[in-house]
């Protein structure tokens, strides 16, 4: 058992306040990706964004959307001093078959290139 200690930026890792903190701290990144017109829709369900605690996956139908999603999440990072840490982050695209034509271009985060990948674990579940 160790000592008690005091927080003083952040919040506690498996408090029960902790997701609740985290959503209210975010919600207007939320609400910009939620606007955002080339995220994924399904109907009039903008679903641009879903999010589980501190994981958010971006879908978009294009991967310009995606880079402007991107975007969307540097820009809030910047202004509000929050760090997401692309080394975590990987762009899994779904295609119905091959194109061949001219590249689309990378996803980025910033400067930083997003890795494509055909499976990623979201929230300790594989997904392909």
């Amino acid at each position: 058992m160790s000592e008690s200690f005091h927080i003083k930026k952040g919040t506690r890792q498996g408090s029960i306040c902790t997701p609740f903190i985290y959503t209210v701290y975010i919600n207007d990144l939320l609400a910009k990706l939620q606007k955002f017109q080339h995220g994924l829709c399904i109907g009039n369900l903008r679903l641009s964004a879903p999010t589980q605690v501190d994981d958010i996956v971006l879908l978009s139908l294009s991967r310009h959307g995606l880079n402007d999603l991107l975007s969307i999440c540097y820009s809030y990072a910047n202004t509000w001093c929050y760090l997401y840490n692309p080394s975590k982050c990987a762009a899994s695209v779904m295609r119905r078959k091959k194109v061949h034509s001219s590249a689309p271009p990378p996803a980025k985060y910033g400067n930083t290139l997003i890795p494509e990948t055909d499976i990623y674990k979201h929230l300790g579940i594989m997904q392909s």
